[in-house]
């Protein structure tokens, strides 16, 4: 589940692992490049909320990338700070 959340602009993460894990986030851009990287973050196995602060971004869609050695998900959201 990802949600979008604002002053600052964030993202909300709920994510579950099976067990410890790497968990890489990104922005991508429209051609699935990483437009922004966070800091790589080590989790153990079970449910977490993570939150990402979002960098300067222009109101629209946007693609949040999550990944870790053996999976990868990316999901769009929309920003909409006016």
């Amino acid at each position: 589940r990802l949600e979008v959340a604002y002053h600052p602009a964030r993202v909300i993460v709920l994510l579950r692992v099976p067990n410890d894990q790497i968990v890489h986030t990104a922005l991508l851009d429209p051609q699935d490049h990483h437009a922004h990287i966070w800091l790589e973050e080590p989790i153990a196995a079970g449910t977490h909320t993570i939150e990402r602060q979002l960098p300067v971004l222009a109101d629209g869609l946007h693609h949040f990338e999550m990944r870790t050695t053996t999976q990868r998900t990316v999901r769009q959201f929309r920003l909409q700070q006016i």
